[in-house]
């Protein structure tokens, strides 16, 4: 003979869905923002922008040199300095919570 659960079992269940469901809609609604990250070609860079063609048409981003927050470059997977970047690269670029901050650049 099966044994039909209990309600208390039904009712925790019930709420742990609730409060998973809810805990989610509370962060779509805080308007945080996941990192977003564009595939692009750089069109010009220097010490502070640095402006690529996307397939929307072209973006410029801030380039932080200093600081906690400073613009991590990489070159195929290494460090690399801000110098290193050049026209015609194709480069993934992570934008973070500050919107038109380059929070990373990473070559291909």
């Amino acid at each position: 003979m099966k044994k039909i659960p209990s309600l208390s079992i039904i009712l925790s269940l019930c709420l742990g869905l609730f409060v998973s469901v809810s805990a989610e809609a509370a962060s779509k609604k805080s308007g945080s923002k996941a990192p977003t990250k564009n595939e692009t070609v750089i069109t010009s860079v220097n010490s502070s922008s640095i402006t690529v063609k996307t397939k929307g048409g072209t973006g410029f981003y801030k380039i932080v040199s200093d600081g906690l927050k400073k613009t991590e470059v990489t070159i195929g997977g290494a460090s690399a300095s801000i110098s290193n970047l050049k026209p015609g690269m194709k480069v993934i670029i992570t934008q973070g919570m500050d919107q038109g901050t380059a929070d990373r650049i990473d070559v291909k």
